[in-house]
């Protein structure tokens, strides 16, 4: 998995530089709400395809709330940002009475708006370890 982390970061950290080099990532989260499209294409790494979820943070905690089907998920999370252009969150998420932990590495397209690469390490959701992309925009906060 280290590897494949390794893999992914050096990808954006290209595109991010060349492709994306007059937009900023927040510098910190706390109190901002992210409204996350995931990718509509569903396949075994992607069980969760179309969902759009709002992820409200605080200062470290944070609810997912599913606009799906009105479920809310607490988590706790870290946030950094790698670069001016690109920021990642470790989160712990307790989905129906099971953990799952899982990055979100952002790489923005405009102020507001970019893509993410959503990386399961383990979770409630099989399979336990997946990878899947979507766009997230950063409402005003």
């Amino acid at each position: 998995m280290a590897m494949k982390r390794l893999i992914t970061f050096t990808l954006l950290a290209a595109t991010a530089q060349t492709t994306y080099a007059r937009c900023n990532v927040p510098a910190q989260i706390d109190g901002r709400t992210f409204t996350n499209a995931v990718s509509q294409a569903y396949s075994r790494q992607n069980p969760n395809a179309g969902h759009i979820y709002r992820l409200e943070f605080d200062a470290e905690t944070y609810t997912s709330h599913l606009l799906n089907t009105g479920e809310a998920f607490p988590g706790t999370y870290t946030y950094r940002k790698l670069a001016h252009n690109m920021g990642q969150i470790t989160a712990t998420e307790s989905f129906g009475g099971q953990l799952s932990t899982y990055t979100l590495t952002l790489v923005c397209l405009s102020q507001h708006t970019g893509t993410f690469i959503y990386t399961q390490d383990s979770g409630a959701i099989a399979p336990d370890v997946r990878q899947n992309t979507g766009t997230y925009t950063l409402q005003d906060g």
